[in-house]
This record gives C-alpha cells, sequence and structure tokens, in this order.
C-alpha cells in the first residue's frame, strides 16, 4: 500500500509539472535563445522567447526587470584622393518596451499599452528605452597635396625643399548602454494579462563621400523578464 501511494504521488507531482498553467503568483521569466540580427528601420518586433502571462488576484503594481544582450556592428570604409576629405557614418542602436494586454480565457481583449518608463526623455511615446547605441564616423585626407612654390630655391626647383598638406584620419565614436532596466506598471486590476518584450533596431548611414561605404546592424541576443507584484507607496510620474 505504501508503495502504491508513493506511486499515485509521484504520478499526481509529474501531472502537475507537465500541464501548462496561468502562472498563480507575478514572477515569471523568459529567456531567448540565440542572437537575433534586426533588420534596418524603425518598427518594433517581439523579441523571441521574452513573453510570459501572469495572474493578479487584486489590484497591484508590477516591477520589470529586462535584461539582454545588445551587439551592434558598424562598418566604415573611406576612399579619398587628391587631398579632398572622404566621409561615412553608422549608426546602430537597440531599443526595448514592455507591451501589456489583458487576456480574457487565453485571449488577448482589449488594446495594449506599454510598461512605463516607455519613452527616452524628449522622445515620441512609446518609443523605448535605449539599451545599446553607437554612432561612427570616419573621415580621412589621404594623399597630400604639393607646395610647389616651396620647392623653389634661388629659382632652382629642389624637390628636398618641398612641404606637403598633412593627411588626417580621424574615427569619431559615440556610445550608450544600459543592458538591463527597470519599468514598472500600477493599478493593475485583477485578471490575466500577457507581458511581452520588443526591441525596436536603430540604424542607418549618412554623410557618405563618393567611393566611400557604411553599413550597420542591430543584434539582441540572451535575455531575461523577471516581473514582481509590489506595492507602491507613491504612484510614479
Amino acid at each position: 500500500m505504501k508503495k502504491l501511494a508513493y506511486l499515485l504521488a509521484g504520478m499526481s507531482l509529474a501531472a502537475l509539472m507537465a500541464a501548462p498553467a496561468m502562472a498563480q503568483n507575478s514572477k515569471a521569466g523568459g529567456t531567448t535563445t540565440s542572437l537575433t540580427v534586426m533588420t534596418a528601420g524603425n518598427s518594433w518586433f517581439d523579441v523571441d522567447g521574452m513573453t510570459t502571462d501572469i495572474r493578479t488576484s487584486q489590484q497591484t503594481d508590477l516591477t520589470l526587470d529586462v535584461a539582454m544582450q545588445c551587439s551592434l556592428a558598424t562598418d566604415t570604409n573611406v576612399k579619398t584622393k587628391g587631398g579632398n576629405k572622404g566621409t561615412a557614418t553608422a549608426e546602430a542602436g537597440v531599443k526595448v518596451r514592455v507591451r501589456i494586454q489583458a487576456l480574457d480565457k487565453g485571449e488577448l481583449v482589449g488594446d495594449p499599452w506599454y510598461a512605463m518608463p516607455s519613452a527616452d526623455i524628449g522622445a515620441d511615446s512609446d518609443s523605448g528605452v535605449t539599451y545599446c547605441f553607437r554612432s561612427q564616423t570616419l573621415e580621412a585626407v589621404l594623399q597630400g597635396q604639393i607646395d610647389l612654390e616651396s620647392c623653389v630655391v634661388d629659382g632652382v626647383f629642389t624637390p628636398s625643399a618641398c612641404t606637403l598638406t598633412d593627411e588626417e584620419i580621424r574615427l569619431i565614436l559615440s556610445t550608450l548602454s544600459v543592458h538591463a532596466f527597470n519599468f514598472f506598471t500600477y493599478d493593475l486590476a485583477s485578471g490575466d494579462y500577457r507581458l511581452t518584450v520588443q526591441a525596436n533596431p536603430d540604424t542607418g548611414t549618412s554623410n557618405i563621400t563618393d567611393g566611400s561605404e557604411a553599413s550597420a546592424t542591430a543584434l539582441v541576443g540572451l535575455g531575461s523578464m523577471v516581473v514582481d507584484e509590489v506595492r507602491f507607496g507613491n504612484i510614479p510620474n
């Protein structure tokens, strides 16, 4: 009888572990599985694996800790001759936000909204938080020019006396990164909700002179989201 009881208990536990269920508390997590290359543009997409459903039993506030690997690739190739300046600029970045939407029997209902802060300071509403950004500008002035007048000494052309303009190479980098951020939402009514981490690539090129080249790519990698039910003493602005 004891062996049978242990066997039944083990089967019940295995069934509970295997059966999908709505999270009964407000703590959940999600991870991506590999680096994801994001195409250029300005559009939001759901980050693979970083979606979780929660259930709140009463009106509550939530904090959402979203951490994520962020990788940027910028390439600038400058070509110039005749003392002219060649330039190329490549920019890449990743913005992140958390979309929240109500669930009814497992189906999304109503309009979504976004955990705060949903925008950078001074940016458009719901523009997200910048997790990483890089601006790379390469400038070059090659093939120095000869000052022919300096080559003439006492009426004689003297090559050793010639002066050349300096050749120049300048690389300008500007970076910004955070890789983890605490979002929050408050006065959440009791019910079921789906939380989804979204990312938006911000890539582009500019200031490209004839013959020069530039490219930029943004990637996101392994990440996690941890949700905690809290009670704010003061409602954040």
